[in-house]
């Protein structure tokens, strides 16, 4: 109840702002011209971006697997992620149940325990969210160095109260991450096979595991994949960019790059509203103008909804097929002597 009303909530927030920035910030006969520089070959280069980006956060997914003992392919991820994709694009305050759904729905295919292919997505979760705070607290840095935010001598003390302010963060996210998911084990029962009373100490085993040097190769090359992803998305976003008529300098990139992860780590549904007010605020700093910033933003978000829209789909067929599989193992329970005599 309390996480449909949170949702209720941001969804209602981000309603507000996007219809606050499309009505007072923005002249939208400025961003229809914005539009017209556009054409379906160059949109359709922008989305091979995203795939792109989808398909490096499948490989590190897949690495992660790998290093558990896992014999599983890389095409048989694939539906699982785009059907994980909508559940955390469109409904965020979801993000743990939805990482569960993603275990859950490669158990047929993987050759790894319940525990295993949970603290596996938990490990994925780790690597993104680790990289995402890492590059949103450089771009910022850069940018209030550079934009001169404050008088000078104050980015010394702007760093410090960051890097002070991101320990914190990083702290109470690790407390409420074992606080809220392995202390609370009738939760994780719900997706696991029955007699696994100490699965909380068998994910908290399994996580640090990874961890350790023995891995240190494997953990450095699933950063390698990370950085690729950031590459990637730091391409399509000067690619279209320069498609609405606005060539990015090396540090304005930097800039709308941070801005929008920060962005995408808000609890609102697409983003709505947080990244168009956001992206309307730094493309106008950077000198672009906040027409082409919305206009950015508006694109990035159709492409990203298609997605979702295909994701939906595989949500539906998986869901589907492990509503099925519950079902006939509560008749099979119910009913264990007529399973007995078909054998």
């Amino acid at each position: 109840m309390k996480k449909a009303l949170f949702f209720l909530f941001s969804l209602v927030l981000g309603i507000c702002l996007f219809f606050f920035v499309a009505k007072y910030m923005v002249n939208w006969q400025e961003v229809e011209k914005g539009f017209r520089h556009l054409s379906f070959w160059k949109l359709l280069l922008v989305a091979l971006f995203t795939l792109l980006i989808f398909f490096l956060e499948i490989w590190r997914w897949l690495e992660i697997l790998k290093k558990q003992g896992d014999t599983i392919s890389f095409k048989k991820l694939i539906e699982p992620y785009l059907a994980f994709f909508p559940i955390v694009y469109l409904v965020p305050v979801a993000l743990i149940g939805a990482d569960f759904f993603r275990a859950r729905a490669i158990e047929k295919d993987s050759s790894l325990s319940s525990s295993k292919r949970i603290a596996s997505v938990f490990i994925d979760r780790i690597f993104s969210s680790f990289t995402n705070l890492v590059v949103i607290c450089l771009t910022s840095l850069v940018f209030l160095s550079r934009a001169n935010v404050f008088n000078k001598g104050m980015a010394e003390v702007y760093s410090a109260v960051v890097i002070f302010f991101v320990f914190i963060f990083l702290s109470l996210g690790v407390i409420l991450f074992y606080s809220k998911i392995f202390k609370k084990n009738r939760f994780l029962k719900i997706f696991l096979k029955d007699g696994q009373e100490q699965i909380g100490e068998e994910l908290k085993n399994e996580i640090f595991s990874f961890f350790r040097k023995k891995n240190f190769f494997c953990i450095l090359k699933i950063l390698w994949i990370s950085l690729l992803r950031f590459l990637a998305m730091a391409g399509q976003y000067w690619l279209l960019a320069l498609f609405l008529g606005y060539s990015l300098s090396p540090f304005s990139l930097m800039v709308i790059f941070g801005f929008s992860l920060t962005a995408m780590e808000t609890s609102i549904s697409a983003d709505l509203g947080s990244h168009d007010l956001a992206n309307t605020i730094v493309f106008e700093k950077i000198g672009a103008g906040r027409n082409i910033g919305f206009a950015f933003t508006l694109i990035l978000r159709s492409i990203s909804l298609i997605l979702a829209a295909v994701g939906l789909f595989f949500l539906l067929k998986i869901s589907l097929h492990l509503f099925e599989n519950n079902l006939l193992k509560r008749i099979e329970k119910i009913f264990p002597g007529k399973n007995e005599k078909q054998q």
